[in-house]
Formats: C-alpha cells, sequence, structure tokens
C-alpha cells in the first residue's frame, strides 16, 4: 500500500524484519516507518505487510495525484490501479480487507469468462467510486471495482470518500453513494452495479 501520508491512525508494533519474503504482500505508508502487520487466515499461515515512508518519487510512480491515497501495491511492488482516496474506514474497511486479501493471493477465483472479458479491455478505463463510510451498499461497487484493476492494468479502480474529498464529489455532482463515476464522465451510475 502506497500513500502520501497516514490516513488511518492505528498503532503497530515494531516486527519488521529486513529478511520479508517474496511471497508476501507489501504495503507503503507515509509517517508510519518499518512496521509489520500480523494477518492470519483461517489456515495457520501468516502474511505480514511492509510500511514504509512514501517519497516524492514514489509518489510520482505510483500515480498519486490526491492527499490522502492510499494505493494497493502487488509483492513485486508494482502498482495494481487500486486506489483508496480517503479512509477506508466505516463499512469500506470491508473493502480494505477484501483488497488485501484478493491481491495477497487469498481471494476467490472469478469464471474464466469473466477474466477474459476484463483483460481483453483495450482502452485506459478509471472508474471513481463514491462512498460514504456509513453506507452499507458502497464496499461491493469498490471491491468491483478493484477486481477489474486487479486482471487488467489499464484500469483503475478507485474508491473515493466523497466527504474528505469535497471538491471531486461536487465535480461530480456525488448527492447520493455509491455513485461510479468512468472516464471522468463518460459513465455516471448509481448503486452497487
Amino acid at each position: 500500500l502506497v500513500t502520501d501520508r497516514s490516513v488511518l491512525s492505528w498503532d503497530w508494533s515494531n516486527n519488521y524484519s529486513e529478511n520479508v519474503a517474496k511471497n508476501q504482500l507489501y504495503i507503503k505508508w507515509s509517517i508510519i516507518s518499518y512496521n509489520t502487520i500480523w494477518w492470519s487466515s483461517s489456515t495457520p499461515t501468516k502474511c505480514p505487510f511492509y510500511i514504509s515512508s512514501c517519497t516524492y518519487d514514489e509518489a510520482k510512480k505510483y500515480e498519486i495525484v490526491e492527499n490522502g491515497t492510499m494505493v494497493i501495491v502487488n509483492e513485486d511492488r508494482v502498482n495494481k490501479g487500486i486506489y483508496f482516496y480517503g479512509p477506508p474506514a466505516g463499512y469500506e474497511i470491508n473493502s480494505l480487507v477484501h483488497t488485501l486479501i484478493d491481491i495477497g493471493g487469498a481471494g476467490e477465483p472469478i469464471p474464466e469468462d469473466l477474466l477474459l472479458r476484463i483483460q481483453n479491455i483495450d482502452k485506459d478505463v478509471d472508474i471513481k467510486v463514491f462512498i460514504g463510510l456509513g453506507c452499507p451498499h458502497c464496499p461491493g461497487a469498490v471491491i468491483s471495482a478493484h477486481t477489474l484493476a486487479k486482471y487488467n492494468p489499464r484500469i483503475k479502480g478507485i474508491m473515493v470518500e466523497s466527504s474528505s474529498y469535497e471538491e471531486l464529489s461536487k465535480k461530480f455532482n456525488v448527492s447520493s453513494v455509491p455513485r461510479i463515476i468512468i472516464n471522468d464522465g463518460q459513465a455516471d451510475i448509481l448503486g452497487n452495479q
């Protein structure tokens, strides 16, 4: 996860090791340095998340253009086009956890025909999902956008917390959530689609 500043306030423990295995999920996070979050699934395996500060060059590399942005990267630190503009708090903690598990390799597979359709998209697609922290329907829309981004490097899936990004919300006349804006207004969808 790469971000320009800390957007969540948790107290992490110092368990970082320089010998991080190749198949682990990395999180880059500003302000908080050299910490490890231990997550365990139903199996006894553990997945440490590496957190470190984000420099100006990294912000440019990972296309961080808004304050408070988090970007999910894979174990090779490749940007997967999965962004969180604002805190994934409230119901959105579900989309953050789902995305981390999915990118970490423990997610559910999608049908082969759908995977091929996603991979065959040959145009740049920017999907902004405007959410509210109290919206129970928003995580599903965010997870869908992030899944599309995971499987096609030409797609960006962006969760936008509407009250934190008022200017962006006003630009697209967001008054209800989830509101999905594709390619800055080429398509405008209301609801978990």
